[in-house]
């Protein structure tokens, strides 16, 4: 398997991949923000999930393939808090 070099640096701008920079996604922090591109694939299938040739088939398989991951912010090297930490769940509430 080769290594996914579609990572760009998108924090100055986001524009097309030629003029963007390289970035290594193993610099990727907890807290960044990223821009994912991907291409959604969805086929008709059977009960067992094979690909059929059938117009009037209701059920459906999707495939998500990654293109590119673009670089929008690096955010703080803070551990997420998540609901369970906090005391008041206000901030959760929609």
């Amino acid at each position: 398997a080769a290594f996914f070099t579609a990572c760009y640096d998108a924090r100055k701008k986001l524009s097309k991949y030629r003029d963007m920079e390289a970035w290594l996604p193993s610099s990727v922090g907890i807290n960044d923000l990223v821009l994912l591109e991907v291409t959604v694939t969805r086929w008709p299938c059977n009960q067992e999930g094979k690909m059929v040739y059938d117009k009037n088939c209701k059920l459906q398989r999707v495939t998500l393939g990654l293109e590119a991951v673009s670089l929008l912010f690096v955010g703080p090297e803070l551990k997420p808090t998540t609901v369970e930490d906090t005391e008041d769940n206000s901030d959760y509430e929609f």
